[in-house]
């Protein structure tokens, strides 16, 4: 039996030659790198070195160089095996450090065997030592010995023969199958096919594989021989085959003589006397495992089945890696192909309803222009012919007040209600014209004073916004960009509206000043310590002949607010109020940026 070193950096390659030479009798040895075999080297003595060229930290080379320059292991026989270099620059490296066999991978099975055979030939007629002529009769004894052991060594080697021609009937199975499952795009089918093939290198009576999912918590595809696949808790870390996932490499296990079998299956399991098992690695990360077994005692798992099983587990692991990634991608990338077909219909759609809507906006717009230009037009029209009636009604009434004073006083108080209500009348027309103003007339923007503004709408209040009772707090205010004439309204109508509702405080108190609004908009107040209102019906102020006092509470046509709504909002602001009952009102508005300000039809 010689010593073999095997030398490659690659342990799927160091494997191979470890499977394919594992049943020729040799003791077998393996190393990473050039430096880890020249230690064992001169450690272990060996008869042969199969090494690689291409490797880190020492490369072949290098490392039989070293090999040669050390004088108990120099005679060393050496086999170059590479498939980084071509064969004549391998034959020039080989010939340069004194090996004369140099193998190309891959190399068939044959190939190879022939080719330690020979190294190995050589070298034991090399460390033979000659023979005296007085050892001629030695020679012949041996000679006769040998003849007579002649038959048993050729049984020997028939059955070396036929576990070669086994390991090599395996080998070219599991090559035939990995390169199936290279050419495999779905993951479930690749474990499938992988599962089988196993199955058909490895004789047994029951198997299973299992493979987890992408956050590694349960067993997403389970693939089984002999076992029902419902028995298996997918999510288990305990027990068999789970606890597979904490191993470093396959196990080989067997049930004793006593037992009647292995523990640990779940319930259901098939008796179990032989178990070969071990996780499924990939860069040193268990993502699944594989087992096998047989119900009757005898003939145990192999070495040879172990190193074929971790062979095949360890070649799996990329393939399945790269055909996952491919599945996700090719997933993703259908999924991208969906959103971009719904996005396009989505956006078809919405073109579809913008074309639509734009449309009806259109036709809304055409048609609520029309009609404002009816109720401006009635408006208008109405306020118009009324006032000449008016000036009747009032001219005769004070007539007849003047001839009948004296005379008749429910007369007198008849014809007084006549001419306060015709005054109303007149008054709410000529709201009614203002508003009609404000909402038809052109907005000319330009900076504005409010604090003029101020002033001049306070000397227009008459004499009681200068009673000494009243007191005025306005603070500073800012100047704004818009329309001076229709600003100047909506001050009127806020401090009048202000001063006559704190009226019969003792100490009425007007506050004017600015503060900062939702949105970060300055905003303009407008504070009184008068009789307030309900905010519940705070937002009814704001439009036409909404009051909420009565009038002989508070004198008021119901104009004068809704006027500083139009105002404000043709500005591109917006106007709000806030109140308790008995605790005063206050009243906000914001001016709105240059755009604002078409006129309204």
């Amino acid at each position: 039996m010689a010593k073999i070193l095997i030398v490659d950096d690659r342990p799927t390659n160091r494997q191979f030659l470890l499977t394919l030479l594992g049943y020729t009798g040799h003791r077998l040895l393996e190393a990473a790198d050039g430096a880890e075999a020249l230690d064992l080297a001169r450690a272990e003595r060996p008869d042969l070195v199969i090494t690689d060229i291409l490797m880190p930290t020492m490369d072949g080379y290098e490392f039989v160089q070293q090999l040669r320059a050390d004088p108990h292991i120099a005679s060393t026989r050496v086999i170059f095996y590479t498939a980084t270099y071509s064969t004549p620059e391998a034959q020039l490296l080989a010939k340069a450090c004194g090996v004369d066999t140099v193998l190309r991978k891959p190399s068939d099975p044959e190939e190879i065997l022939a080719a330690v055979s020979r190294a190995l030939g050589t070298s034991e007629l090399a460390s033979e030592a000659p023979v005296s002529e007085k050892a001629t009769g030695a020679v012949t004894t041996r000679s006769a010995e040998k003849r007579e052991r002649t038959p048993p060594l050729s049984e020997r080697f028939s059955g070396d023969i036929a576990d070669l021609q086994r390991i090599t009937s395996r080998l070219a199975t599991l090559i035939e199958v990995m390169m199936d499952m290279m050419s495999e795009r779905n993951p479930a089918r690749m474990v499938d096919k992988f599962f089988g093939a196993a199955c058909k290198t490895i004789e047994s009576d029951c198997a299973a594989v299992g493979v987890l999912d992408e956050a590694e918590r349960t067993v997403k595809h389970l693939f089984t021989k002999g076992v029902d696949a419902g028995i298996y808790d997918r999510s288990a870390r305990e027990g068999l085959p789970a606890s597979l996932l904490s191993e470093s490499r396959f196990v080989r296990r067997g049930a004793g003589a006593a037992a009647r079998g292995l523990e640990g299956f779940p319930s259901g399991h098939p008796t179990v006397r032989e178990f070969l098992g071990g996780p499924l690695l990939f860069k040193d990360r268990p993502w699944g495992w594989i087992y096998f077994a047989r119900e009757t005692g005898g003939a145990g798992f192999s070495e040879e089945d172990e190193r074929i099983a971790a062979t095949m587990a360890e070649m799996l692991g990329p393939l399945y890696e790269h055909v996952t990634l491919y599945d996700a991608i090719q997933r993703h990338a259908a999924g991208l192909q969906i959103e971009i077909l719904q996005r396009k219909r989505a956006e078809s759609e919405i073109l579809r309803l913008n074309e639509n809507l734009e449309r009806r906006v259109a036709q809304r717009t055409a048609d609520l222009e029309a009609a404002n230009r009816e109720l401006e037009a009635f408006s208008y029209s109405v306020a118009h012919d009324l006032r000449a009636p008016l000036r009747h009604i009032d001219g005769f009434a004070r007539m007849a007040l003047e001839k009948s004073r004296g005379l008749d006083a429910a007369l007198v108080k008849h014809l007084d209600t006549v001419i306060h209500a015709a005054g109303g009348m007149g008054r709410m027309i000529d709201g009614l014209l203002t508003l009609s103003r404000v909402g038809r007339a052109e907005l000319q923007r330009r900076p504005v004073d409010m604090a003029g503004l101020v002033d001049e709408a306070r000397g227009q209040l008459g004499p009681e916004a200068a009673r000494p009772a009243l007191r005025w707090k306005i603070g500073a205010l800012p100047a704004v960009s818009g329309d001076p004439e229709l600003l100047r309204l909506v001050w009127i109508n806020l401090l009048s509206n202000a001063l006559k509702y704190s009226s019969r405080r003792p100490q009425p108190e007007i506050q004017v000043e600015t503060q900062t609004a939702d949105g970060g908009k300055l905003a303009f107040f407008v504070r009184d310590n008068g009789v307030g209102f309900d905010a519940r019906y705070g937002g009814k102020l704001f439009n036409v002949f909404q009051r909420l006092h009565r009038q002989d509470e508070f004198e008021g046509i119901g104009i004068g607010l809704a006027t500083v709504r139009r105002v404000v909002e043709r500005h591109g602001g917006r106007v709000w109020a806030e109140s308790r009952i008995n605790e005063g009102a206050t009243f906000y508005f914001c001016i709105g940026e240059e755009q604002a300000g078409t006129p309204e039809t």
